[in-house]
This record gives structure tokens, C-alpha cells and sequence, in this order.
């Protein structure tokens, strides 16, 4: 499995409704397109590696942010 294959999974999350699943899946998605442009752009080095660990932050929060203002299940 490649490494973004493995940072950028829907692993990370937990899905709730369907509605929420899609969102969440979109965001993988879309943060899994955006490690693979730059793995095909940037040359190998320490600069392209920050920038994958960056992107893998933002992923984490973006997930974060995602799962702390999901709807309760009551709330539906």
C-alpha cells in the first residue's frame, strides 16, 4: 500500500449518517489527490517530506474538525 494510500485513508475516520459519510469520504478523496500531484512534482528530499507531514496535519485536523461538529444521532 502506498504511504498516502495509508496517511490519507477513510481508516481515520469514523462515519456517521450517510450524509456525513459522504463529506468525510470527499475530504479523503480529496486530500489523497492532492498527495498524489505532489509525489508525481516534488522531487524526493526532507522539503517534500515536510510538505507530505504537512498535508497529513491537515488532513488529522480537518478530520478532527470534522468528527467534533458531527451531529448527534438525537439531534437528526
Amino acid at each position: 500500500m502506498p504511504e498516502q494510500d495509508r496517511r490519507f485513508s477513510y481508516d481515520y475516520l469514523r462515519a456517521g449518517s450517510y450524509g456525513w459519510r459522504t463529506v468525510e469520504e470527499r475530504l479523503c478523496e480529496t486530500f489523497q489527490e492532492l498527495a498524489d500531484q505532489l509525489e508525481d512534482v516534488l522531487p524526493s528530499g526532507r522539503e517534500a517530506a515536510l510538505a507530505m507531514t504537512k498535508l497529513e496535519e491537515a488532513f488529522l485536523w480537518a478530520a478532527a474538525c470534522l468528527a467534533r461538529n458531527r451531529p448527534l444521532d438525537d439531534d437528526a
